[in-house]
């Protein structure tokens, strides 16, 4: 996951560099390439979009400061690009295996399946035999046959249609590409693993209309040594809550753990464009411009 939303930033900031933050521009043949990249532009600068809530570059008609048209903003490269970077090199490499922190590699770290026999066990029991309480774990790549797409892009005269749809589970949520077929590990390891590398905290939520919202926990006071009902902020967990985020947050977007978690997972699924917070179909150059 952090391998792939790495590898398509990487393509976003390059196009962006090159086109001084135009993109590669709408192809008016059938040449594939050009295609090709403007699709992938298009996925990819939304889904960040409706996740960080601004472009990673500079744009055209922002341009103000020292930086130039295209050029990758410092918010972006200190935030959402150094974690994924740091992942990358020193985690999915298994360089660091002397660290203390957590590594994941097959030398490290072997899933049981339910169904497969218990390592431990001298009579080779299944794992669900010799303990009370597994967790089905599948990969992410065990998910892509059960991710049920729309059938066409989302459209604001259709919104009641899509929204009946999404209800009755017939398209796949990005917040519940997890619990296709079980849970995956992944999202929930990128999340902890942005408050280690990070020192990040859970950004306070907001709604539709950008306010705090509020919670009660129940929480020790010790001005009378006693558990008492406090209000507190709720934490923006859960795609919608970072969506939110996004469009209200300002920089609050960029350093939440599950804005970035979902980004990536969103990266990983690439076939699909989720910039909507469902699987739609990547947007078509001959169409006419999506609502």
């Amino acid at each position: 996951m952090a391998r792939s939303a790495s590898n398509e930033l990487e393509f976003l900031l390059k196009q962006a560099e090159v086109t001084e933050g135009d993109g590669p521009p709408r192809p008016d043949d059938d040449a594939q390439v050009p295609v090709d990249n403007w699709k992938r532009w298009q996925r990819i600068r939304e889904t960040y979009l409706s996740l960080f809530g601004q472009d990673p570059f500079v744009k055209k008609s922002d341009h103000s400061g020292p930086k130039k048209p295209g050029e990758t903003i410092l918010g972006h490269e200190r935030t959402v690009q150094s974690f994924y970077n740091r992942v990358v090199g020193e985690f999915c490499s298994g360089r660091n295996a002397n660290s203390p922190l957590l590594v994941c590699t097959d030398s490290h770290y072997k899933f049981i399946k339910v169904g497969e026999s218990d390592p431990g066990d001298a009579q080779g029991q299944n794992i669900e035999a010799t303990h009370t309480n597994v967790h089905k774990t599948v990969t992410l790549q065990d998910l892509r046959s059960g991710v049920k797409p729309a059938s066409r892009r989302y459209k604001k005269v259709d919104h009641d249609m899509f929204l009946q749809l999404l209800t009755l589970g017939r398209v796949t949520k990005l917040e519940d590409v997890k619990r296709v077929g079980g849970e995956i590990m992944p999202v929930t390891w990128l999340h902890e693993l942005h408050h280690l590398l990070t020192r990040s905290d859970d950004e306070p939520a907001v709604d539709k209309g950008g306010n705090r919202i509020k919670d009660t926990e129940n929480k020790y006071n010790p001005d009378t040594n006693q558990y008492e009902d406090q209000e507190v902020n709720q934490k923006a967990y859960g795609y919608d809550l970072s969506r939110d985020l996004a469009l209200y947050g300002g920089i609050s977007a960029m350093v939440n753990p599950d804005n970035s978690a979902f980004f990536a997972l969103a990266m990983f699924f690439s076939e699909f464009d989720w910039s909507k917070g469902f699987a739609m179909p990547l947007k078509d150059h001959k169409a006419k411009k999506d609502d």
